[in-house]
């Protein structure tokens, strides 16, 4: 007689390895750096006022990983790794705590 093992709540288990959290890092900072290109770029090509452009800039870099982790439970680096962000219950964080 064969048993099936008793499913746990153990997520230290599947917790991702430390380079793919580096390597998804990595990844993130390439897509931000993209990001930050293509938004002078766009800066540029309406005149628009650099001051303004700096706080929306601002709010979006502080606003960014929140927001990916809360929605998608992942940010492209993370995704491109096939890592996901939960809570200790499995469950999807919310904004505060992400």
């Amino acid at each position: 007689m064969t048993t099936s093992p008793t499913p746990t709540n153990d997520l230290s288990s599947a917790a991702a390895s430390l380079s793919d959290r580096y390597m998804a890092m990595i990844y993130d900072a390439i897509f931000f750096l993209l990001i930050i290109f293509i938004s002078a770029k766009i800066i540029l090509f309406f005149n628009a006022d650099g001051r303004i452009a700096q706080y929306v800039f601002f709010v979006f870099l502080f606003l960014y990983d929140p927001l990916r982790v809360t929605f998608f439970r992942a940010t492209p680096g993370h995704y491109l790794k096939g890592l996901r962000v939960v809570s200790s219950n499995a469950k999807n964080l919310n904004f505060f705590k992400s």
